[in-house]
């Protein structure tokens, strides 16, 4: 009973039943032949937009959002830096960490506001309320 293996059985039949038929699987593409969507890459002064304190009224919390290094950062203060790289189209980055895996900036009018999501929420609204750098 051990050595009993009913899939193997099954893949069997269905050759000996129907191997002629059957073609045989395709080969799993490589990492070259699927075709990856270029990154966005902004420049500093694009970057320089999205800087600014921004508040979720539902966590009532704050990030700040700063250049550092070149890099756009979104700092909180209980979790520190998170690093937020540019995606594929503009506004678009993906954090460094759980808390921020996915961040879109949109203008809503005239004012800013930062998406965020994770694994367990989507499009979380935190609506800038300063321009500044400030902690």
């Amino acid at each position: 009973v051990a050595s009993f293996n009913a899939g193997q059985i099954a893949a069997d039949a269905m050759e000996a039943f129907f191997g002629d038929k059957l073609s045989p699987p395709p080969p799993p593409p490589s990492q070259r032949d699927l075709k990856q969507e270029e990154r966005w890459k902004p420049t500093l002064t694009e970057l320089a937009r999205y800087a600014g304190r921004y508040f979720s009224q539902e966590l009532e919390t704050f990030y700040v959002v700063s250049l550092k290094d070149s890099s756009l950062v979104a700092y909180h203060r209980g979790l520190g830096d998170i690093f937020l790289i540019p995606g594929t189209k503009e506004g678009q980055f993906q954090g460094n960490q759980f808390a921020l895996q996915s961040v879109q900036f949109a203008a809503s009018g005239s004012i800013l506001e930062m998406l965020a999501s994770n694994g367990r929420v989507r499009n979380l609204r935190f609506r800038i309320v300063n321009k500044e750098n400030e902690f």
